[in-house]
């Protein structure tokens, strides 16, 4: 499914996206939100959740989830506000059971829990922000290629740029009591003194494509390892 408001191929921003990224879903699914990461962990997510019709998504690449125009300076703000002006309407409209949001970076330059409390008061039953990932410079195959692929520790300290595991201490500060959102660490599950997971188990290839962006194989086993208890559990509740 197309459900970005950016055309990568034609590198031109889309009127809409395709109806079925919000459209023809159970009712009260789940709703994944941000950016090219989120769409990165749709895989995971509609594994888990199972399939298509569990999961509504609005991902657009380079826009983080705002209420109303971005904040940020970029000349990709037009897409982004109708991409966000969008995923708002179309949760009000499915009123999800649970909400999940995801983007690749600047998570502390936004106030999350005035969002949660917007989602809530829409209907939404639950919310979850998913914390940065792990990011490698120039890329994690690069570092691989260059430092790592004799080597069978699967973690890879080599190019680790520091700024994910700041942005999540900040993150787990302001959000960790929170009762109408949860916060869901990345990097304290994956990242560890010897570096951060790189290589997937039972040869299952790199974690991320280039330098954070989830592989195929890495959003089923973020899904699967650290997502599938933590969103359980919630939606139990």
């Amino acid at each position: 499914l197309s459900c970005d408001f950016y055309d990568v191929d034609a590198r031109a921003p889309r009127a809409s996206i395709d109806p079925a990224c919000t459209g023809g879903v159970d009712a009260r699914p789940v709703f994944l939100w941000g950016d090219s990461h989120a769409q990165a962990l749709s895989l995971g997510v509609r594994t888990l959740f199972g399939g298509i019709k569990a999961v509504a998504q609005v991902a657009t690449s380079g826009c983080r989830p705002a209420i109303g125009a971005p904040t940020y300076k970029l000349t990709i703000v037009n897409r982004c506000t109708d991409a966000n002006r969008y995923a708002w309407q179309q949760i009000a409209r499915l009123k999800p059971r649970l909400v999940i949001i995801a983007q690749a970076e600047a998570h502390e330059d936004t106030d999350w829990q005035v969002i949660a409390d917007r989602l809530h008061a829409l209907g939404v039953g639950k919310v979850v922000l998913v914390g940065p990932m792990p990011n490698w410079r120039p890329s994690l195959p690069v570092v691989y290629t260059r430092t790592h692929w004799r080597q069978a520790d699967p973690y890879i300290r080599q190019g680790l740029d520091d700024q994910p595991q700041r942005s999540n201490t900040l993150l787990k500060a302001r959000y960790g009591r929170s009762l109408t959102l949860t916060y869901i660490s990345l990097t304290d599950v994956l990242c560890g003194k010897q570096g951060c997971l790189a290589v997937l188990p039972d040869n299952q290839g790199l974690l991320v494509v280039d330098y954070g962006h989830l592989s195929p194989t890495g959003s089923q086993y973020i899904a699967r390892t650290i997502l599938a208890d933590k969103l359980s559990s919630l939606l139990a509740r």
